[in-house]
């Protein structure tokens, strides 16, 4: 478990929490009474908290590309955090070690690296314009929800990756087929979106032209399409790409957090630029999956 490991990090690199706050903040209510009060009494909160992103959505879609571009280069190659000395190398192999001896190794040129946790989630993308269709079904909600999204496609279309027909069937299509998963008003509006963008600047819907092309050039290009973010295209540098990256998702940013690898302020983004530099390249793809 996430508190064995930590326990174990802790012992093997001598060094201590200053605050339990961040071990507080991941515990669930222990009593289905009290789990059943904090539920009610964040309903309102989860609501707001739905809406406030909803809104936001439009002023974070209409960023222009070269200006996402420079905000992903200013800490590319050096974390924002310079005087943040976690996590050491060290810590990095432990945590390795600690969990492939629970759950086995993940070796990022395996085919069954993504799915050896059980979820029947697609696992080769042999363009990467599929990597980021998938990216956008899992942006925002559990994958479980993307991967019904993708079978729900694979139904209305034959194959959820024939852009010819979800392009002719139109975005209002698109949204019903996604609707069995969620946030299907906003994946089906980016899909089309990259699928058009995509199509206008290469005549097709493809881009296998960034197989050979190195990390920054890709990163560039993704960061180039309305809907994508650095993490984003993080994810599909990754997990398309088999390039070595430490993609932050929710679930990582709090476990990292609660390890003390980053600084508790930081925010995903700036989490993400600092957990690249500190991660040696040989963990940085294993332990996203592993975490």
């Amino acid at each position: 478990s996430m508190f064995s490991l930590r326990k174990k990090l802790l012992f093997s690199t001598n060094t201590i929490e200053a605050s339990m706050a961040p071990v507080m903040k991941v515990q669930k209510p222990r009593t289905r009474s009290s789990r059943l009060s904090a539920q009610h009494s964040t309903k309102t909160e989860n609501l707001a908290q739905h809406v406030a992103k909803t809104e936001t959505l439009a002023p974070i879609v209409k960023i222009r590309p070269e200006k996402k571009f420079d905000n992903y280069k200013k800490f590319a190659t050096s974390s924002p955090f310079p005087n943040f000395q976690r996590p050491s190398p060290q810590e990095c192999q432990e945590a390795h070690r600690i969990l492939t001896a629970s759950h086995g190794e993940r070796d990022p040129n395996a085919t069954d690296a993504m799915n050896a946790d059980g979820l029947d989630r697609p696992t080769v993308f042999p363009d990467p314009l599929d990597g980021l269709v998938y990216a956008i079904l899992c942006q925002a909600t559990n994958e479980r929800n993307a991967i019904r999204q993708v079978q729900s496609m694979i139904g209305e279309y034959g194959s959820w990756t024939d852009y010819n027909a979800i392009s002719k069937g139109g975005e209002t299509k698109l949204q019903n087929v996604l609707s069995c998963g969620g946030l299907h008003i906003r994946k089906a509006k980016f899909i089309m979106s990259i699928l058009r963008q995509v199509k206008a600047r290469h005549d097709a819907y493809t881009l296998n032209h960034l197989w050979p092309l190195d990390d920054e050039q890709v990163m560039e290009e993704f960061l180039s399409y309305n809907g994508v973010g650095p993490k984003t295209a993080s994810c599909v540098l990754a997990l398309t790409l088999n390039r070595q990256r430490f993609v932050v998702d929710t679930h990582i940013y709090r476990i990292t957090g609660f390890l003390g690898w980053r600084p508790l302020h930081a925010t995903p983004e700036q989490a993400r630029a600092h957990l690249e530099t500190k991660i040696p390249d040989e963990f940085k793809y294993s332990l996203h999956l592993l975490f």
